[in-house]
């Protein structure tokens, strides 16, 4: 399977920006595109639709190029007041059959959930990451943390899915889920891609590290 996944550069953390988890997985196939500084969703998904139409056409001059097999979008919503194009970004997402991992308010918010279960609203990302500072002291979006949130990808997992089946079961509107996440999605897409599950990558991590 050959997955791409296109992403904000600015609202981005770590995790999502250097894709560790890809990298651990040995996932080639997973290609990672960085949009433009600070674009909202509609600029992600138009870019993520112009990369599908651009790989058509080159697959079609090249034997060795293969189309996508998925395409995924990873945004942020951020305040509802600061993001006036999200329901025109999920609309044109969807018609497209674009997958999305979005978080609301912010992609802190699924690192958050590898240390605790939070269902209250943030009020934007610096609320969120005011919390997420009591696990890890030094958080900046530009430094690494996936050693820290490895062993926890299971509990995060459980998590979001928990938060998503518990507060939002009827909800339709992503923008009113806050705070919820569907990383885990995409994190469960390159372990499936990868053929290994989520306990036998964490015994095979664990065993790396002690050497």
């Amino acid at each position: 399977m050959i997955e791409k996944i296109a992403r904000e550069r600015s609202r981005c953390a770590p995790e999502c920006a250097k894709l560790e988890l890809r990298k651990e997985l040995k996932l080639s196939t997973v290609e990672v595109e960085v949009v433009g500084e600070g674009a909202e969703i509609v600029g992600v998904v138009e870019k993520a639709i112009e990369i599908r139409k651009d790989r058509i056409k080159d697959s079609k001059s090249s034997i060795k190029v293969a189309e996508y097999d998925e395409i995924w979008c990873v945004v942020d919503a951020e305040r509802k007041i600061d993001n006036p194009s999200w329901e025109r970004g999920i609309d044109r997402s969807s018609a497209n059959e674009l997958l999305l991992a979005w978080s609301n308010p912010c992609f802190e918010y699924w690192i958050l959930l590898h240390f605790e279960r939070i269902g209250r609203s943030f009020d934007g990302y610096h609320d969120v990451r005011n919390n997420l500072k009591k696990y890890i002291t030094d958080y900046q979006k530009n430094l690494n943390y996936f050693d820290k949130l490895a062993p926890r990808i299971s509990i995060a997992i459980d998590r979001s899915k928990e938060i998503h089946r518990t507060q939002w079961k009827n909800t339709p509107k992503i923008i009113d889920k806050n705070p919820a996440t569907t990383v885990h999605e995409l994190v469960e897409s390159l372990f499936k891609i990868a053929e290994i599950t989520v306990d036998q990558f964490l015994e095979r991590y664990a065993k790396e590290r002690s050497r």
